[in-house]
């Protein structure tokens, strides 16, 4: 959960508001209270997803909105720049910052989260990287100066087990 959304006033009258309703509704209904804590959490659980999703739809549309905006004074200023074409710009620019810096915020804890579940698990996770990238699991020829011979031996052999190269 997104404990910012507790700092946002409009969610808080939007919550209680909603949640009194809820209670005014129930509570006389109700015959056992830990029916109602049970179906209220619920509820208060889904007030809280479909407040953050609606955000979240309205800052997504912002900003397609801007990108647009963006786009097409660029394009005009490319044809013909001028200052109130160049200060439009900027201003749509700054208006967007905000927007890109705080879904990048999300994506960089997204990827810490997901750095931090794993992390007692480094071999499966690296397994997982490497698998996305497409990264194949072959050995580079080695060099050393003593006895390169028993290592291209090995390699052969274990190509030659695993069906890569014929005998």
């Amino acid at each position: 959960m997104d404990t910012s959304i507790l700092k946002d006033h409009k969610f808080i009258s939007y919550f209680t508001s909603k949640f009194r309703l809820f209670l005014s509704t129930n509570s006389p209904s109700a015959s056992n209270p830990s029916l109602l804590w049970e179906t209220s959490k619920a509820y208060a659980r889904r007030l809280i997803i479909s407040y953050t999703a609606s955000k979240r739809c309205k800052n997504i549309e912002q900003q397609v909105l801007l990108e647009n905006r963006l786009r097409i004074s660029e394009k005009e200023y490319v044809k013909k720049p001028t200052a109130a074409k160049l200060k439009e710009i900027t201003a749509i620019r700054s208006t967007l910052d905000p927007l890109l810096t705080k879904k990048a915020g999300e994506k960089l804890g997204f990827a810490k989260q997901r750095l931090f579940e794993h992390g007692d698990k480094p071999g499966r996770y690296l397994a997982n990287l490497t698998k996305k990238k497409g990264l194949s699991n072959h050995w580079v020829d080695c060099r050393w100066d003593r006895n390169p011979c028993i290592i291209r031996s090995f390699y052969f052999q274990f190509a030659i087990k695993n069906k890569k190269i014929k005998k």
